[in-house]
């Protein structure tokens, strides 16, 4: 009769947390590949879960809300205990070295400078596409480089959430130069992705983005006199001439009607020569139209003066 050996099943499970740590560490320590080697040998198997929560926005997101990017080690059998605790241990050491992942690595004999972008994306595409943020559109920023430098950059996307930029020249300076483009381009990348995480986070604040629209609509449909930010822009005479005839609606004035818009092209002088002849006329010495006493006085001198003519 067979002798079956069986191991004895006992799960062991344990979790470590990339919290705080940089795109560099954390795609770094997600790489497929990274935990074939730990887990060689072994029925030892290590997933990632939650979200990359930039350090900027630690403070603001809650961890029910947003959970943080963690690392699962989870073993199954008694004989991997050993070498369970050796990957764990070895993780927690790779994490501190890891940060320094992404330095270049000067090829000499191929006169190659080699670059690497680390940018771990948790949002959707439709909110933050790493390849249009870092690339550009049909890679117009790296084709930028290029042409201003007259160097020669080829892109490696082979690695998940990390791009490899072989930059070649037969000048070292000048594939310095690129290598500083290409880590500013990934450092704005990273600040992009900031900015769209804080979008999310807000957007989950204050409710569906469809409320923000209503709200908008609502305030450019109301009177504009209740939002005074929102008042058609009017010219400034125009704008003078309102403002005149609501204060003497408010008086119970009578508004007098005119183009004042001519008046900005007139002359100080013309304009008190104007004025001052408009003063002095026969005009404004006719009896007033609306007074009784002025009209038959007036009357009465044109009528002596008739019959003294007859006379």
């Amino acid at each position: 009769m067979a002798n079956t050996a069986v191991l004895a099943s006992t799960r062991k499970q344990t979790f470590i947390s990339l919290r705080g740590l940089s795109h560099e560490v954390c795609v770094a320590a997600t790489q497929v590949e990274y935990w074939q080697q730990l887990t060689k040998n072994s029925n030892i198997s290590i997933t990632c879960n939650g979200n990359y929560v930039p350090g900027e926005l630690e403070s603001i997101c809650a961890d029910e809300d947003e959970p943080r990017l963690q690392l699962v080690i989870e073993s199954h059998y008694e004989n991997d205990r050993k070498q369970f605790d050796v990957i764990c241990t070895r993780i927690h050491y790779d994490l501190i070295s890891f940060e320094n992942n992404d330095r270049p690595i000067y090829d000499p004999d191929r006169h190659q400078l080699i670059v690497y972008g680390s940018l771990f994306n948790s949002l959707p595409s439709d909110m933050f596409d790493t390849e249009r943020y870092l690339l550009g559109q049909r890679n117009c920023n790296i084709k930028k480089i290029r042409n201003s430098l007259a160097c020669s950059i080829s892109i490696d996307s082979s690695m998940a959430r990390r791009h490899c930029f072989i930059i070649y020249h037969e000048k070292q300076t000048i594939m310095d130069l690129a290598a500083i483009e290409l880590q500013a381009l990934v450092r704005q990348a990273q600040n992009h992705y900031i900015m769209c995480y804080a979008t999310k986070i807000g957007r989950t604040l204050i409710g569906p983005i469809e409320r923000m629209e209503t709200m908008e609509s609502n305030i450019l449909s109301s009177n504009p006199e209740e939002f005074p930010s929102y008042t058609p822009f009017q010219p400034n005479v125009k704008r003078k001439r309102m403002e005149g005839e609501e204060h003497a609606l408010a008086k119970n004035q009578p508004i007098i009607d005119s183009d004042q818009s001519d008046d900005e092209t007139i002359d100080n002088d013309k304009r008190y020569n104007i004025e001052g002849s408009i003063s002095t006329s026969t005009l404004n010495n006719s009896p007033n139209q609306d007074d009784p006493d002025h009209i038959s006085s007036h009357l009465s001198s044109l009528l002596d003066g008739c019959f003294r003519v007859k006379l």
